[in-house]
């Protein structure tokens, strides 16, 4: 049996396979109201987080309950069921006729109360029974939306981008050079390993200073919870519980990938640098350790300093991939791409930072192959790369997060408000999307009170006075979207320049003293997700010793900010296109990768941000000193070859 039959036999199977898992789902869930029918659960509905909201009636105050269910079957997780309360059995410190109204819309998992008394933050109100009746469509269109139609998506890409490439190398092999220097000798194997010793001492020294990280963020719990909402990347969830089930539950796993990321970019930069230019002075690129916002924000475990440190690794392995031919192994080459893709999941924008890679890699992939057209296909292979990196952005989450979660909600709502607001237009909200108790009188003043925040908008977890629309999906707001911008295209202008200008010209924070860095949780909800982890690393708790080591450091660290950083990568992008016109150069093709990734991502993250905040702005800066340190190699690269002549 050829090769070509083997493997359309194997696709054959896959997808008889894949086939059978999909109608045996189908049925099992499509049978849950036959094993529910006339089942009733009981659970408790208690006050997670007080949300008091603003009442028609005088003295009395509104609340949002969070039902607790007991059974973990049939408590509609996937929101694929109609929850009906049949009893409730009030909280003896609960007077009943103090309760002026009570309502558990269908479906929802959240009763909203009506009372004269003031309840307390985490107060249990009631014992409660409840009927569980599953919805047959919702559930199918749920599987086929967002599970099946993902898998078949995912499967189809992988099985095209194969068959393409596949056929690519075929047609047109790689000629392949012998190469007299892939051999180190006794003095480069010596000082590699001097490197590589002083990066592990540093990162354990780093460790050491900061175990466990500081971790007292509410956003970064909802991942060590392992919530697979998507609210929050979803990978991350994912890659904690198998830490977790490998190597037990522990609070500092964020931040060993913070510091992992940052020695091995600062390694491959040192010995990349050394290998192509033989020279000592290569000991200068342990610089970044020496700058305040890589030093410091590396002990916070947050997406948004995670996110930095991954894209400085990515782009240094990929400058030493350049750096030193000899190390293009296949092995090497999947662990690039391993961490590519953790790079690209890590934030839900991720993409504008990570997508520029693929213009040296489809250059690398191109070279030294017989190509008439050259410019034709790198571009051609380009496109199909951005359909692989939207693909994964896209489907992946899909198939990876287990509800509904509504992230961009209040970043839509706020731009549209941004457009719409000074035309005085309330038709370009919907009027269902409101509260009952909300108006575009409200829209309006709350616009003008956060022209620079969107949180106040449609966050669930907060500004519950001030919040004017409902925190669930609203429909149609992606086409409420763009029918604002399209009628208002001025405006819209307008509010993205007000807030590039406010981002780009911020000074990075989350540089936090020795005092702030060992704060504890407080909130209830941290408090409960600690709990579950060794008290021993609830928090930073500094020796006497590791206290004057952290201060001193912190009194004397540099920071720098990203306005300089923006425009010097604008003109880096601008003068490397024009030179790469003339002069295909590898060194200068990364340079332009990494400029165009941090101007780019400067422009986006500004863009389509909610709230003016430098942690925002963390990923400019890694790809920004990348860009400066390839362009510096590419003259040298000049300097050196004229030298060698004459």
């Amino acid at each position: 049996m050829d090769k070509q039959k083997k493997a359309r036999l194997f696709i054959k199977w896959f997808l008889y396979i894949w086939i059978s898992i999909v109608v045996g789902s189908i049925i099992l869930l499509s049978s849950l109201n036959f094993f529910c029918k006339d089942r009733i659960d009981s659970g408790y509905a208690v006050i997670v987080a007080k949300k008091k909201l603003p009442s028609s009636q005088e003295e009395s105050y509104e609340y949002q309950a969070k039902i607790i269910f007991s059974n973990p079957v049939f408590r509609a997780q996937k929101n694929l069921s109609q929850i009906n309360i049949v009893k409730i059995i009030w909280d003896l410190s609960i007077a009943q006729d103090k309760i002026l109204h009570i309502e558990n819309p269908q479906g929802m998992k959240k009763i909203f109360l009506q009372t004269h008394l003031i309840l307390k933050d985490g107060q249990k109100i009631a014992d409660l029974k409840y009927s569980t009746h599953f919805l047959i469509m919702e559930t199918l269109r749920y599987l086929v939306i967002q599970n099946f139609l993902p898998q078949a998506l995912v499967i189809l890409s992988i099985l095209v981008f194969c068959r393409v490439f596949k056929s690519f190398n075929q047609a047109h092999p790689k000629i392949i050079f012998s190469n007299p220097s892939n051999t180190f000798s006794q003095k480069d194997r010596i000082f590699l390993f001097i490197v590589i010793v002083i990066c592990f001492a540093m990162f354990v020294f780093h460790f050491w200073l900061g175990f466990p990280g500081f971790h007292v963020i509410g956003d970064t719990y909802t991942s060590i919870a392992l919530n697979k909402s998507n609210a929050h990347p979803v990978l991350i969830s994912y890659i904690l519980m198998i830490l977790y089930t490998i190597f037990g539950k522990h609070l500092f796993y964020l931040f060993l990938v913070n510091i992992l990321s940052f020695y091995v970019a600062i390694c491959l930069l040192v010995c990349g640098i050394y290998l192509r230019f033989r020279t000592l002075w290569s000991l200068l690129l342990f610089f970044p350790v020496l700058i305040g916002n890589f030093y410091f924000q590396n002990f916070i475990q947050y997406t948004s300093f995670g996110l930095p440190m991954l894209l400085f690794c990515l782009y240094a392995f990929l400058l030493f991939l350049v750096l030193v031919p000899q190390a293009r192994k296949k092995w090497v080459w999947i662990l690039f791409f391993i961490l590519a893709f953790m790079t690209i999941l890590w934030r839900h924008n991720a993409i504008f930072s990570v997508f520029p890679i693929f213009f040296v890699i489809v250059f690398l992939w191109l070279d030294h192959r017989n190509l008439s057209n050259f410019r034709f296909n790198y571009f051609k292979y380009l496109f199909y790369s951005s359909i692989l990196c939207l693909s994964i952005v896209i489907l992946i989450p899909q198939l990876l997060r287990d509800s509904v979660s509504t992230p961009a909600n209040h970043a839509f709502l706020h731009q549209i408000a941004g457009v719409c607001v000074p035309e005085d237009d309330s038709s370009c909200f919907k009027h269902e999307w409101y509260y009952p108790y909300k108006t575009w009188q409200d829209v309006k003043e709350l616009y003008k009170r956060y022209p620079f925040n969107a949180d106040p908008f449609n966050v669930p977890w907060g500004y519950e006075e001030e919040r004017p629309f409902k925190s669930e999906e609203l429909s149609g707001l992606s086409y409420q979207w763009i029918r604002s911008i399209l009628k208002y295209p001025r405006n819209y202008l307008l509010y993205q320049i007000n807030f590039i200008k406010q981002m780009w010209s911020i000074e990075p924070d989350w540089i936090m003293d020795s005092k702030t860095i060992q704060n504890k949780a407080i909130h209830p909800y941290h408090l409960s997700v600690l709990k579950k982890f060794p008290k021993s690393e609830h928090s930073i708790r500094f020796s006497p010793i590791q206290e004057r080591i952290y201060s001193f450091f912190y009194q004397h660290h540099i920071a720098i900010g990203y306005l300089w950083i923006i425009l010097l990568n604008a003109i880096l992008m601008c003068g490397s296109f024009v030179v790469l016109c003339f002069n295909r150069n590898l060194v200068l093709l990364f340079c332009f990768s990494a400029s165009f990734a941090c101007f780019w991502s400067a422009v986006f993250i500004s863009a389509f941000t909610t709230i003016v905040l430098a942690r925002y702005m963390a990923p400019i800066l890694p790809l920004g000193i990348l860009s400066i340190i390839a362009f510096v190699v590419y003259l040298g690269e000049i300097i050196m070859s004229r030298f060698i002549k004459k």
